[in-house]
């Protein structure tokens, strides 16, 4: 999906637009079929984009660990990749017209310049849904260093099979969060399981409105880790008059 912010197009997963005045030209007819990507080669995330206000370079998208920032609408070619001129002529002709280019704060200066896990994370997420909407396969071949398309040693210490692979992920429908951990199951909303113990030491657990006794204690941690991993909230009560309400409400079984 895109939104649409001053007559520029923009995904609609930018977090703002930069309204600064950034150089940029027509598209001249070519549509987005590769993606290039960039460091800033500064951790100033705002003095990275300062460098292009009224400059000769700028970039569609300006990424960093919490935002996507939207700079030249995609339906306009950004200044990003088309070289220097005499010796350093860029090897796909056209590309800033062919092309989307994405820049990356950096996380530590030189000569690293290395770019964030969360920053590549981010940025994951605009290269999988301008792939979608452009039809760009998300393979290396098509998304790109800026070294391997000029002169340069852009884009620094990002690491760009990361990204791509996060990318993936994400259009895969696996959510890449950097948590190797299984989700926490969603509780069931009005569902819950009650355990309770009377005087005489018997325990009853009850679902909804039945109630039920446990015959063999041991069971009892049992029924708790599979309520929990169904989803269930679980309340263990022992106040007799809870429990006497309890009973009132519910069935035996």
């Amino acid at each position: 999906m895109t939104k649409t912010i001053n007559g520029d197009i923009y995904s609609d997963v930018i977090t703002r637009a930069n309204d600064n005045v950034m150089p940029s030209s027509p598209r001249g007819g070519f549509v987005p079929e590769f993606i290039v990507i960039h460091h800033m080669a500064t951790t100033s995330f705002e003095g990275g984009m300062a460098t292009w206000y009224g400059g000769g370079t700028s970039a569609n998208y300006a990424i960093s660990d919490t935002e996507i920032v939207g700079c030249i609408g995609e339906n306009y070619a950004a200044w990003h990749a088309g070289g220097t001129g005499a010796y350093d002529i860029p090897n796909i002709p056209n590309i800033n017209a062919r092309s989307i280019g994405i820049e990356h704060v950096n996380s530590t200066g030189a000569p690293s310049w290395q770019v964030s896990d969360a920053t590549i994370r981010n940025s994951a997420k605009l290269v999988a849904d301008i792939c979608k909407r452009y039809n760009i396969p998300i393979t290396r071949d098509r998304i790109k260093r800026h070294g391997e398309i000029t002169k340069t040693q852009c884009c620094g210490g990002l690491d760009i099979d990361r990204l791509v692979k996060y990318a993936q992920e994400i259009a895969n429908g696996k959510q890449s969060n950097g948590n190797s951990e299984k989700p926490m199951p969603k509780k069931k909303k009005g569902e819950f399981m009650i355990l309770f113990k009377e005087a005489d030491g018997k325990v009853y657990w009850l679902i909804g409105n039945k109630y039920t006794y446990v015959s063999n204690p041991t069971d009892l941690g049992k029924i708790q880790k599979l309520m929990d991993k169904a989803g269930y909230d679980t309340w263990i009560h022992t106040d007799s008059r809870q429990i006497e309400y309890l009973k009132r409400l519910a069935q035996k079984v």
